[in-house]
């Protein structure tokens, strides 16, 4: 029932974005702001929900995150100081994929940021996982830490064999990655390399379990559990982050309503339920328009809390649903009923401008 939603959802929103694909710029018409980000047809819902979570509490750490470099491209730097060289036939295939439909291409950068650290961080997992001799580990890492030529063969093989479940084909990975390395300037000693190395049990079930776990940043749609994968997207961007259950109503408003107070993100996602089954759990705290806004294995942003008045007020990062922005306004009793748990940014150490 997701998947079909989004498919209606989509046809509508590639046009209502279609200033967004490129002619607005890096920051669109309304710059680094919640309502500019917009999830497109892949299962990324804990990546825009954090995303819009940091725009509509700290923005100037996403602008800071974005760097021009002397030849007029672009990186993104990370709270930890990393940095990615951003490709931008990558980005416009995010966007032409409907990947990603927000306002201005600020948000698909950071996305491929994200997927390009993700991936050079499971490739060198998976070699110091692999049978290769000691040396030979210590040089293949040191090629993708320092170079984005393996790196993006990788990504772009990846990118090419996955499947909507996040599964991935050895013999097909590997004749895919030959033909993405045919064209790079490496050694033949690299190549061939890169391209063994997928022999390597060890090395291939570890990237593929890997490549499973993120597997919406290349292409797959998934219904997975967003805590500890919304955790990361925050740890990365804003220095750390804290996931907390949802099970005392007044413990839970208190804990949101103090985050945001400190500018700190605030993402919450709902379980699998569907939710007929989550009704029943929650008794008469939801309301009949329940299905207006409720989906299950789902991310949201978090924008404000009002213990006062008892109410929370979120975003779905699809931008719609409910239509026109995706944002609506839960009592306490019904965010508690519907919603599993929550994660906030925390205070990490920061790079500043250059």
């Amino acid at each position: 029932m997701r998947r079909s939603l989004r498919l209606v959802t989509l046809l509508l929103l590639s046009l209502a974005s279609g200033l967004a694909h490129g002619d607005t710029g890096l920051y669109g018409i309304r710059g680094v702001s919640p309502q500019a980000v917009r999830q497109g047809s892949i299962g990324s819902c804990y990546f825009y929900a954090s995303i819009a979570a940091l725009a509509a509490t700290q923005p100037d750490s996403l602008r800071q995150a974005i760097l021009s470099d002397e030849n007029g491209g672009l990186r993104v730097r990370f709270a930890d100081g990393k940095i990615e060289q951003i490709h931008d036939e990558d980005v416009q295939f995010a966007r032409k994929s409907d990947f990603d439909l927000s306002e201005g291409l600020w948000v698909a950068v950071l996305f491929r940021g994200y997927a390009q650290r993700t991936l050079r961080e499971a490739l060198i997992h998976s070699v110091n996982a692999s049978s290769l001799l000691f040396p030979l580990k210590s040089l293949t890492s040191g090629v993708i830490a320092d170079s984005d030529l393996l790196l993006l063969a990788y990504d772009r093989a990846i990118r090419s064999q996955i499947d909507q479940s996040g599964n991935i084909c050895r013999d097909g990975l590997k004749a895919q990655l030959s033909a993405e390395l045919a064209s790079v300037p490496l050694l033949g000693l690299w190549k061939d390399r890169a391209v063994s190395m997928l022999d390597s049990s060890d090395f291939f079930e570890s990237l593929a379990a890997q490549i499973e776990a993120n597997g919406e940043l290349f292409g797959a749609y998934r219904a997975v559990g967003q805590g500890g994968l919304s955790e990361q997207v925050l740890s990365a961007f804003a220095g750390g982050a804290r996931t907390y259950e949802i099970k005392n109503r007044d413990k839970t408003a208190a804990a949101i309503s103090l985050a945001l107070q400190k500018h700190q993100a605030v993402v919450a996602w709902t379980d699998d339920s569907p939710l007929d089954k989550l009704t029943t759990k929650a008794h008469s705290f939801l309301d009949d328009d329940a299905e207006d806004w409720y989906l299950r294995a789902h991310a949201y942003t978090v924008l404000a809390v009002n213990t006062t008045s008892g109410t929370v007020t979120i975003r779905n990062p699809w931008g719609s649903h409910p239509d026109p922005q995706g944002e609506f306004t839960l009592s306490l009793d019904e965010f508690v009923s519907a919603y599993t748990g929550f994660t906030t940014s925390v205070p990490g150490q920061h790079h500043g401008g250059e």
